[in-house]
Formats: structure tokens, sequence, C-alpha cells
């Protein structure tokens, strides 16, 4: 498990590439904050991580 603390007003697709490369896992489970077609595959093919996003609708 890993984690970072950024303010409110900064994006999280901005910090989550330095996050997942310290960490041990290559299947990532995460909130739809990250729904990013552009950083699924960039993550996927540079970095070998398959970034999976959950989105509820209501």
């Amino acid at each position: 498990m890993n984690w970072e603390l950024t303010p409110a007003s900064t994006d999280d697709r901005k910090v989550v590439e330095e996050l997942l490369l310290t960490t041990p896992c290559t299947h990532i489970l995460a909130d739809g904050g990250y729904l990013s077609n552009r950083l699924k595959e960039r993550l996927l093919t540079v970095y070998g991580i398959r970034l999976w996003t959950l989105c509820v609708k209501i």
C-alpha cells in the first residue's frame, strides 16, 4: 500500500506516476478521479502498470 498527500488544488493525475513507480504492484485499483485513457495507456505501455478505475453512476 502506498499513498501521497497533496493540496486539494492538485490534480491527482499529476502525481500518480511518481507514486505508482514506488509501488511494487502492476495492477492498481483507483477511484474515478483517475479516469483518463491517455494516463491508463501511458502507465501500461511505459511502465507495465495496469490502472483499473471505477465509475459509479447514481
